[in-house]
């Protein structure tokens, strides 16, 4: 109780001096609540819920929230709070607060058809990026040897990556259930790929990413990850493995096909000291 009487004192200028006079009677009622006061409280809890929606709603604004380009305008109109209906909390205090809300909302439609040419602008790049993106993806997975292919559709809000089978023209449910672990290790790195290239972080660390796949398959993933346009090229790579194939293509075989050349080191740990010795192309024979 002492708890609740602290909350609705510092919340007191938000309420109407009438909402306060009753909240006030009800905390120290000792003898339980009437039907009527129960509906009091009810009705107040709908004028907060309600509030506290709309405050919600501005919070969560997205792209997604304008997908609808031609209806902007009535949505931003939407958005705005009228007080004059939520009488217990039409106060000074929460004016101030709806006012400048209200201010922005205006600004904004004000320029609504500049809006609406941001917006479709978007949703063109989004589209090609998606077009490029899965295209590359889709090549990578027919490079390597899997009968898979994604495809990126809106649904819900977002944009969700969904698994075809090159046998089957439906969408395979619960795609994750139904690929083998390499699979589902070609996928999770590549799709870390992509992370990496939308966060751009100092530096990205691998940790023996391609010892589990045979040999085409190591080579079609080191291929994605580090030469394509779309690649980890140029960032700072640390990829740590126990396989020496990724290392025979890269400075042996094909050093041409990477630019710049990565560098490889061997770690010798003896008498307690760990050591880091270069491997040029000469100590591969």
């Amino acid at each position: 109780m002492n708890r609740i009487v602290t909350v609705l004192e510092s919340l007191a200028s938000y309420f109407s001096a009438d909402a306060n006079k009753k909240l006030s009677a009800l905390v120290n009622n000792i003898n339980g609540f009437s039907k009527e006061e129960i509906n009091y409280l009810l009705r107040l809890k709908e004028q907060v819920d309600t509030l506290k929606s709309k405050m919600l709603d501005l919070k969560g604004l997205t792209f997604f929230s304008l997908k609808d380009v031609d209806k902007i305008s009535d949505y931003f109109s939407s958005l705005k709070i009228n007080l004059s209906y939520l009488q217990d909390l039409d106060t000074e205090s929460t004016n101030l607060i709806i006012q400048e809300i209200n201010d922005s909302l205006k600004k904004v439609l004000d320029q609504v058809s500049t809006l609406q040419g941001e917006v479709n602008q978007q949703k063109i790049l989004i589209q090609r990026t998606i077009e490029k993106n899965k295209g590359d993806i889709n090549d990578f997975l027919k490079y390597a040897g899997y009968k898979y292919q994604v495809d990126v559709i809106y649904d819900k809000e977002m944009y969700k990556m969904k698994l075809r089978h090159t046998d089957f023209s439906e969408i395979v449910p619960e795609g994750s259930q139904h690929l083998s672990y390499g699979e589902r290790n070609a996928f999770s790195l590549i799709l870390f790929m992509y992370e990496c290239l939308a966060i751009n972080p100092d530096i990205i660390v691998l940790d023996d990413p391609v010892s589990s796949f045979d040999k085409n398959k190591k080579y079609a993933v080191i291929e994605m990850l580090f030469r394509g346009q779309k690649s980890l090229k140029n960032k700072t790579v640390l990829l740590m493995t126990h396989d020496l194939e990724p290392v025979i293509d890269i400075l042996y075989n094909l050093p041409h096909h990477f630019d710049p050349l990565p560098s490889a080191s061997f770690i010798e740990a003896k008498s307690g000291i760990v050591s880091e010795i270069s491997i040029t192309k000469s100590d591969i024979s």
